[in-house]
């Protein structure tokens, strides 16, 4: 038998990479690896997904999303914090018009009582407590960059 050493945060646990050919040699074009996500305990090897994709006109992956062990998701970023459970990052650039996040679907015939296309459903926990704010919807602008223009902002447009 071999000697086992116990794995540290951020130590690799496995992939999957996806190849291609790419007319002169067979490179890796996306992966999802495992990683150890905190300090392992007995019984407990708390792990994150990361899934990567290589962008068109580069040789390396880049991340792109990341499952955390406590089961929130990054999209565009590793940043999202204990208070985010998804967090979508990207920059808006290269288009007249963009939009960062998109839900998309058709109502089909059989709907016939009600179609959402966003919900917050909160509620507060049965034990006493105070709670200062409780935000369903928060929009704010962080800046307005030297020299640009915004003649409307909106913070829900319907």
């Amino acid at each position: 038998l071999s000697s086992r050493t116990i794995v540290n945060d951020d130590d690799a646990l496995g992939s999957i990479i996806f190849h291609g050919y790419d007319g002169t040699i067979t490179t890796g074009g996306s992966g999802i690896y495992a990683y150890v996500d905190d300090a392992p305990s007995v019984g407990d090897v708390p792990s994150r997904l990361v899934f990567s994709t290589t962008p068109n006109g580069h040789s390396a992956q880049t991340e792109r999303m990341r499952i955390g062990s406590n089961g929130n998701i990054s999209i565009g970023t590793t940043a999202a914090t204990n208070s985010e459970i998804l967090r979508v990052q990207k920059d808006i650039t290269g288009s007249t018009g963009i939009t960062q996040v998109a839900a998309w679907g058709e109502i089909k015939s059989d709907v016939t009582s009600y179609a959402i296309g966003y919900q917050s459903v909160l509620d507060t926990e049965a034990a006493s407590f105070t709670l200062p704010t409780y935000y369903h919807f928060n929009a704010y602008q962080v800046g307005i960059g030297a020299g640009s223009t915004v003649t409307n902002q909106y913070g829900l447009l319907s």
